[in-house]
């Protein structure tokens, strides 16, 4: 018991210390570089920002997954129905198999 409370009295004065030290560091701070191929953050955003108030936010992604879910329902419904049912996923499928076998 004794060994654990001087174990636990130094682990704490080791730890003092260490916050001592470091206390009067000042970490080098260092701009991150980036890649080369990498796009601009600011063309990102303006691409992103779809209700333009500066900056992407939830309201931006959900019109975002919105506008794509119209264009996917779009492309799927093959009969313009205005649902995608199984006989579309069948034309849609079939079409694909065409499409494959003359490539």
């Amino acid at each position: 018991m004794e060994l654990l409370l001087v174990l636990l009295v130094a682990g704490l004065l080791i730890y003092g210390a260490y916050r001592f030290v470091l206390k009067d560091d000042k970490p080098v701070e260092s701009e991150p570089t980036p890649a080369p191929d990498a796009p601009k953050v600011d063309v990102v955003v303006q691409t992103l920002d779809v209700n333009k108030d500066g900056k992407v936010d939830l309201e931006d992604v959900k019109e975002v997954a919105k506008k794509a879910k119209a264009r996917v329902k779009k492309v799927a419904d093959v009969d313009g129905d205005g649902k995608v049912t199984k006989g579309d996923v069948k034309a849609a499928a079939k079409k694909i198999r065409t499409r494959k076998s003359k490539a």
